[in-house]
């Protein structure tokens, strides 16, 4: 090869490199925007330390708004980080589960079970997005989620198109927020702004509204899962059987209503029967072990305020701490920014939270 054709090659070569370094950044900049809540959440993930993190919790908002890392970091030590997404559909909760062992080596993964009761009627493209725009961009687990999270929902009646690549490469589905007028500085950062809690949601508005709920209808009968939907669970279930991470199931306290309660209790007891721990918060007696009120712990029917969070947290914090081999990490420099999302949520709740009744 002659010293011309050589250089040729290597600026071919530059020229290329440059290209593909454009693209990765112009799919970061033209994908859910930065301002998005699971973005941000997804940012903090992708920033902590490897092999730091002993749990993760898988959900949908029923988890973002009950789970708090931070707060059961500070009751017990155990550092388990909130990986819910706003409406979160089981079938992501597998794909999740492998991108988390990527970085980390947890020892124990809690999933909530409250979107066991709807089928592939009920998903929609942006829930998807939430979980998939927000992962790293070209893993194979990012594209497992794509694949089964767009053809579980493609049967439904609901907004999903067989359109995989729209997904895989999200400048294609986001191209237009250039004319759209929607794009802020922080698109264009290489490090987006991160969720301070370690997963956990706060709002100034919604986690500290106290709105009345009925309270949660208790009965032992059962109905069948959507058959899309168990299928789901068993391959979920199948996949938990083979891994080393211990798994515990929740069913997070709520206003069940009639219509809910069959279908939640069918998959306890598939669960159950499956071998796995779960705990059911929707039952009298475990209502009144979290001494939850009605009256002053939710902001609607689905999710609980600050109040109901802490009591939930609390508890279900305590009960890892007792019976899964977490070590309690309090103390150790390494797990600083742990007590710092804690401080932080001290200083955001300390004006509001005094004004909230409890009783």
């Amino acid at each position: 090869m002659s010293k011309a054709s050589r250089n040729n090659l290597i600026r071919c070569l530059i020229f290329l490199l440059i290209l593909g370094i454009a693209f990765l950044y112009l799919n970061q900049v033209f994908s859910i925007a930065e301002s998005e809540e699971s973005k941000q959440n997804f940012n903090q993930f992708y920033s902590e330390k490897e092999n730091t993190i002993d749990g993760f919790y898988f959900g949908s908002s029923n988890g973002t708004r009950y789970w708090n890392s931070s707060m059961a970091y500070h009751e017990t030590g155990i550092t388990v980080y909130n990986i819910a997404t706003t409406s979160q559909s089981i079938v992501a909760v597998k794909s999740l589960m492998k991108e988390v062992e990527k970085t980390q080596n947890p020892k124990l993964f809690v999933v909530e079970l409250r979107w066991l009761n709807r089928g592939h009627d009920r998903i929609e493209e942006t829930f998807i997005r939430k979980v998939t725009d927000c992962m790293a961009l070209f893993s194979a687990e990012r594209i497992e989620c794509i694949n089964e999270s767009v053809d579980f929902a493609l049967p439904g009646d609901n907004d999903v198109v067989d359109n995989k690549l729209d997904y895989y490469v999200p400048i294609f589905k986001y191209h237009n927020r250039w004319n759209g007028g929607d794009l802020s500085s922080d698109d264009f950062k290489i490090n987006g702004p991160r969720n301070q809690w370690k997963g956990f949601t706060l709002s100034p508005g919604k986690s500290f509204e106290q709105n009345e709920q009925e309270p949660a209808v208790y009965s032992d009968k059962t109905e069948a899962l959507e058959p899309e939907t168990e299928q789901v669970v068993d391959e979920l279930l199948d996949y938990c059987d083979s891994i080393d991470t211990e798994v515990l199931f929740v069913l997070s306290p709520h206003s069940l209503k009639e219509q809910d309660v069959g279908k939640l209790n069918e998959a306890v007891k598939i669960v159950s029967e499956r071998g796995y721990p779960i705990l059911n918060f929707n039952t009298e007696d475990m209502i009144e072990e979290l001494d939850i009120n009605w009256e002053t712990d939710f902001y609607n029917a689905n999710h609980a305020n600050i109040l109901g969070a802490e009591k939930y947290t609390k508890y279900l914090a305590n009960y890892i701490s007792e019976h899964y081999d977490l070590k309690d990490r309090r103390g150790d420099a390494e797990y600083k920014s742990w007590d710092e999302a804690y401080e932080s949520y001290l200083d955001y709740i300390k004006e509001k939270r005094p004004k909230m009744k409890t009783s």
